[in-house]
């Protein structure tokens, strides 16, 4: 009898959390050329997908309901409401998605799955970020965040990368040609892994660090048509020196302007 009573009890339990933390997730549709910003979401994973829909996956706590919030909803500073269950706002205008956090009681991680084609534009100030991944995007990518490393894998960019206090790191299955790549951080590292054969130039600068590469450099190359028309100058007087270079790799092609302040460069050809 203790047994049973033992394994009962088991059982309710596990029925218990089950309906306390449900996956749940909301669903957008999102053509080619749109654009997704995810404004203040702490720990977020961002997955390029083949569908049609922007897909945000997280949990939802119901064990640790407010009775006292019966009727009421979660809105923030901007006056935003949870529309998708999960303690975000989510708001599409045209073809502009608006994320949003707007509760802080929230668990996991959130996972937003973007179709191929669309942009991604994520911002954060708060130490709660923690690091942002991001996987599998074909569209263009532009982050600013404070405190958070950065982490993307299988991209092409363009994509405009500004991070202080964070590391950045960057795997590119090809780089895009249409427009230049820019990843800079204050105060964090940057390790950049490129295809071997990728053509670009390269604006390089490290104040209080080394950068390190293995890839054969031409120097003294102007930046050319591809990069916006930039020059040696716009690189803030980098010149080629100790901390700074500006060349080339394969002959040159779209610009790649890789900066931080406090950290080493990482430049490497992907294995």
């Amino acid at each position: 009898m203790k047994k049973l009573i033992k394994r009962i009890s088991s059982i309710g339990l596990i029925l218990f959390l089950a309906l306390s933390i449900s996956a749940q997730d909301y669903k957008v549709k999102m053509s080619a050329g749109g654009k997704v910003i995810i404004s203040k979401v702490d720990k977020v994973d961002i997955v390029g997908h083949n569908g049609t829909e922007v897909v945000i996956v997280g949990a939802s706590r119901k064990s640790n309901e407010d009775e006292r919030a019966s009727g009421l909803r979660v809105i923030n500073g901007s006056g935003n409401v949870d529309n998708t269950g999960l303690g975000l706002s989510a708001v599409k205008e045209g073809n502009e998605l608006t994320v949003e956090q707007i509760s802080k009681n929230t668990e996991g991680r959130f996972t937003i799955k973007i179709p191929q084609g669309v942009s991604v534009l994520y911002e954060h100030n708060r130490h709660e970020g923690d690091d942002l991944n991001i996987k599998d995007i074909s569209g263009e990518i532009e982050v600013t965040a404070h405190f958070n490393d950065v982490k993307l894998e299988n991209v092409t960019g363009p994509m405009s990368i500004n991070t202080v206090h964070g590391d950045i790191e960057a795997v590119f299955s090809k780089v895009n040609q249409s427009n230049p790549s820019t990843i800079r951080s204050s105060h964090g590292l940057i390790d950049v892994t490129l295809p071997s054969s990728t053509k670009a130039n390269l604006k390089l600068r490290s104040s209080h660090g080394d950068m390190m590469t293995d890839f054969n450099i031409s120097k003294n190359v102007k930046s050319g048509a591809k990069s916006g028309g930039d020059n040696e100058d716009d690189c803030g007087g980098c010149g080629n020196n100790s901390s700074s270079m500006i060349g080339a790799i394969n002959g040159g092609g779209v610009l790649i302007d890789l900066y931080t302040s406090h950290a080493n460069i990482y430049l490497r050809k992907k294995k």
